[in-house]
């Protein structure tokens, strides 16, 4: 409240600023911050597909929840499904930035 009312006063304008969310058309690198499994759909029963390494670089291009879609980055083909951060809210992979 006090930033926005001494904004005002010294004449600029604040805005929120979030990044776009992963989308087909928006593809967005995450770093992997722990060993992650790769499943075949969103639930966390499907069938393993693969496991990533800590630091292991993924294209993801949609959000669901904690689920992240993850597509290869040279043909854009889906891989399967990773968490965003395990149940109890700790993070397992890092947006990366774009410059």
């Amino acid at each position: 409240m006090e930033a926005n009312a001494q904004s005002n006063k010294l004449g600029y304008q604040l805005a929120k600023y979030r990044e776009r969310r992963p989308s087909p058309d928006n593809p967005v690198m995450f770093k992997t911050l722990t060993p992650v499994t790769v499943r075949v759909g969103k639930s966390l029963k499907g069938k393993r597909v693969r496991m990533l390494d800590k630091d292991h670089i993924i294209l993801v291009n949609q959000v669901k929840g904690r689920r992240a879609r993850v597509i290869s980055s040279t043909g854009g083909k889906v891989v399967g499904w990773v968490s965003l951060c395990c149940d109890i809210g700790t993070p397992l992979l890092q947006r990366l930035d774009r410059g």
